[in-house]
């Protein structure tokens, strides 16, 4: 928690609007901000044991993926939902998930993927 306050920066997340169908419109709104840390989780290394023979071995396909750690107060206070967007270094992301670290309902991780919808729009 320290370090949160310490070292996390402002972070503003997104939802797209819906018209009465439910179908996505071009308008976004702000959902709220909170301060978090930016960071990266490595691949998954796992060992394989085939013929008394034990490899180290990366999942291929898997990047860093990018997550924000933040307090599950501040998370629970600006009703994130899987979907809402953030604009990081003019990147535009989606929440895939929020995790509650150790069940303890202090610390969060915000999984975050790359929105990739052909060209460069910023919110």
């Amino acid at each position: 928690m320290r370090e949160i306050k310490r070292s996390g920066k402002r972070h503003e997340f997104y939802r797209i609007c819906r018209n009465e169908f439910g179908e996505a419109t071009d308008c976004q709104q702000l959902v709220g901000s909170l301060c978090g840390i930016y960071h990266e989780i490595n691949n998954h290394v796992f060992i394989e044991t085939k013929d008394t023979t034990q490899t180290r071995n990366a999942r291929i396909g898997f990047a860093k993926q990018p997550a924000i750690l933040c307090l599950m107060s501040d998370v629970n206070d600006i009703g994130l939902k899987d979907g809402d967007l953030i604009l990081l270094n003019c990147k535009r992301f989606s929440i895939t998930g929020v995790v509650n670290i150790q069940e303890w309902n202090i610390i969060a991780d915000i999984s975050l993927e790359a929105v990739d919808d052909g060209v460069n729009v910023s919110l």
